[in-house]
C-alpha cells in the first residue's frame, strides 16, 4: 500500500481561529490579502501589536498576529508582510472562498477575463480591465509609478497562477 502525503494546514484549531480575522476589513485588509494572493506583499507596521489575540484595531494588529502564527512571512528589512509559500497561498483562496468574500469572488472573475482577453488578443478588453484594476488598487500618491503598473499587472492575472507559476517580476540590469 502507497502512503500519500497531503498538508493538514487547515484542519488545525489555530487556523479555525485564524479565518475570522482574514475576514475582518481593517484598513484595506481584504486588498492586502488579494495583493499578496497575487505574489506581492503588503506593507505592515509591527511595533503597534500588543501581543494579544483578542483586542485588533487596526490591520497591522491582525498581519503581525498571522506572522507570529507563521501563516505570512516577513522582511524586516523592507517591512513587508508576505505569503511564504504555495501552500499557505491555497489555504488563504480556500478560507476566503468559504467566506464569500464578493469582492473576492468579483475580482476572480475579473481575472479570469483578463486572462482570456489576453490569450484572445482583444486589446480593447485588455486595456479596460486592466484600467479598472488600476484605478481599484494602484495608489493615488503613486498612480503613475514603475512599481504601481508592475503591482496591477500582478494582481490582475492573480487567475494565471491557477495554470502557471507565480509570475516573477524583470531583474533591472
Amino acid at each position: 500500500m502507497k502512503e500519500k502525503f497531503k498538508s493538514y494546514w487547515s484542519q488545525t484549531g489555530t487556523y479555525e481561529a485564524v479565518v475570522p480575522l482574514i475576514n475582518m476589513d481593517f484598513d484595506g485588509l481584504r486588498s492586502s490579502v488579494i495583493e499578496m494572493l497575487s505574489g506581492n506583499a503588503a506593507p505592515v507596521d509591527i511595533s503597534s501589536f500588543q501581543n494579544d489575540a483578542v483586542n485588533f484595531t487596526n490591520k497591522d494588529d491582525i498581519l503581525t498576529y498571522l506572522i507570529h502564527l507563521g501563516y505570512l512571512g516577513y522582511d524586516e528589512d523592507k517591512r513587508i508582510a508576505f505569503i511564504p509559500n504555495e501552500e499557505i497561498r491555497q489555504e488563504f483562496t480556500k478560507a476566503v472562498k468559504r467566506k464569500q468574500w464578493n469582492e473576492l469572488i468579483e475580482f476572480q472573475k475579473k481575472s479570469d477575463e483578463l486572462l482570456n482577453a489576453t490569450l484572445d488578443l482583444e486589446e480593447d478588453a485588455v486595456a479596460e480591465l486592466i484600467e479598472q484594476v488600476h484605478m481599484e488598487y494602484a495608489s493615488s500618491i503613486r498612480y503613475n509609478d514603475e512599481n504601481s503598473l508592475s503591482s496591477v499587472l500582478t494582481i490582475g492575472y492573480l487567475s494565471a497562477m491557477k495554470y502557471y507559476f507565480k509570475p516573477v517580476r524583470q531583474f533591472n540590469q
